[in-house]
């Protein structure tokens, strides 16, 4: 088995559960190997959740790995990938991605449309938010505005004046939850950030919300996408992101910024009969690895016309240059699993 092939794929159950796994998948064999398997504490779990992003501290299989679940990081060790650590903090919510730069761990805090920076030690260092304290404090306090509410709290402008905050609690059956934490409570999102990727003069998240990729150094976005984007990756140059249907997209690079120069485009749902909510991405050697999610409930996003019915759980394999489908991991389970996001192996 080539390690161009082998890949460590994350996820979780649509059960009630909250258990997450990481697997190593061969692609190419369809094989799986079973990695690890955990379901948090009482304090930190949330059904029909498991992992979603994760990142290695250093090399591959040699150093800790970072796995996110709902809203806390957990840390797990080599070479039997035990648990070493846990990294909490109340406001943490519907955690996304994760990924380490430069001794520093940036974490995707979607339910308080945040990424929150730490240190290798756990230590908060900062954070680049996309709502004012405020307003923070009160979401921590259990007060949701309106969707279309929303914009107006963060535009008071030059005058001393206060801003009422109406709570509109969502109603949707998948905002319920008889858990008391905020940390634990499934909420409302405004920009629904997915994923950070750090490059020497930007730090780039993907927004489902916005439909595009901001730079949130300065809040700027840099580009408008097609549809909603959920994962991103950087590899030869270019920037590459998955929209959640099915649609893959390469911008290019220049002079470490990204731009808004399409490079490669396809729609893998278009090319191939695997159909999903599309979310995991990663390249190696020119293979492209691409994660779907069979449909359960409506998504809140509009992904693709295709019934629910013929929706799988897997990994799609892609040869960019040659522009063609190399082969597809089946990983549905009787559970009902879910995938989130794709890592190198050791």
């Amino acid at each position: 088995m080539g390690k161009e092939s082998r890949i460590w794929v994350t996820g979780g159950y649509f059960d009630e559960s909250g258990e997450g796994f990481v697997y190593e998948v061969d692609v190419f064999g369809s094989n799986v190997e079973k990695i690890i398997r955990f379901t948090p504490p009482e304090d930190l779990l949330v059904s029909r959740k498991g992992f979603t992003g994760a990142t290695w501290v250093g090399t591959p299989g040699q150093s800790d790995l970072l796995v996110c679940g709902f809203c806390a990081v957990f840390r797990f060790s080599p070479p039997h990938w035990d648990l070493s650590g846990v990294l909490h903090q109340p406001c943490m919510n519907d955690l996304h991605h994760i990924t380490v730069n430069q001794g520093k761990i940036f974490v995707v805090n979607t339910g308080v449309e945040s990424i929150d920076i730490f240190d290798l030690p756990g230590n908060f260092v900062g954070n680049h938010c996309f709502q004012p304290s405020w307003l923070n404090k009160e979401r921590l306090h259990g007060i949701t505005p309106a969707r279309q509410d929303w914009p107006k709290l963060l535009k008071r402008g030059w005058t001393k004046q206060d801003t009422p905050i109406v709570d509109a609690p969502p109603t949707k059956d998948y905002y319920q939850s008889d858990k008391e934490n905020f940390c634990q409570k499934p909420v409302r999102d405004f920009v629904h950030i997915n994923h950070v990727s750090i490059l020497p003069t930007q730090v780039l998240v993907t927004s489902l919300s916005a439909c595009g990729i901001y730079n949130i150094l300065d809040f700027s976005k840099m580009i408008t996408t097609p549809a909603p984007p959920h994962d991103g990756f950087i590899y030869n140059d270019k920037f590459w992101i998955t929209c959640v249907d099915g649609r893959v997209l390469a911008y290019r690079i220049e002079n470490n910024a990204v731009t808004d120069d399409v490079m490669y485009f396809t729609n893998i749902f278009e090319k191939t009969s695997y159909h999903g909510w599309c979310r995991g991405l990663m390249i190696q050697d020119n293979y492209l690895f691409v994660g779907i999610t069979e449909i359960r409930r409506k998504p809140q996003y509009d992904w693709q016309v295709s019934p629910w019915s013929k929706t799988k759980t897997g990994i799609i394999c892609w040869d960019i240059v040659n522009d063609e489908f190399i082969g597809f991991a089946d990983l549905s389970e009787e559970r009902h699993s879910k995938i989130f996001s794709i890592i190198e192996s050791p």
